[in-house]
């Protein structure tokens, strides 16, 4: 979708797509699948979605890490006198980390309209 500013936006992205009308990639998009509509109010998404990915990757990797020790992964290799201790402290952090997360997404939810 091409959402033009002004009208001079809007006829070059209509001319292109008229243009381009034959033109095809390998994944089957063609030209004549994009359409021109009207600008109306457009916002940007909370920061807790920008770089979602990039943040969110390494948080789930860490959490996946700490209900593994929290479920005994390490009881092979800790003194049996701290496995629970060592459990308990990879729930908590789980929880830790969890929280985190609700607590950015309730910090960082400002909506900000874009010109």
């Amino acid at each position: 979708v091409i959402f033009p500013h002004d009208d001079d936006q809007e006829s070059s992205a209509r001319a292109w797509i008229q243009q381009n009308k034959d033109l095809s990639r390998p994944d089957g998009w063609t030209p004549q699948m994009t359409s021109v509509e009207q600008r109306t109010r457009f916002f940007q998404a909370e920061g807790y979605h920008q770089r979602f990915w990039q943040k969110q990757r390494p948080r789930f990797l860490a959490i996946i890490g700490l209900l593994a020790i929290a479920t005994g992964i390490l009881d092979p290799i800790v003194p049996e006198q701290y496995q629970s201790t060592v459990a308990a402290a990879g729930n908590n952090a789980s929880l830790v980390a969890l929280l985190a997360m609700l607590a950015e997404r309730k910090l960082d939810a400002k909506v900000v309209e874009l010109e």
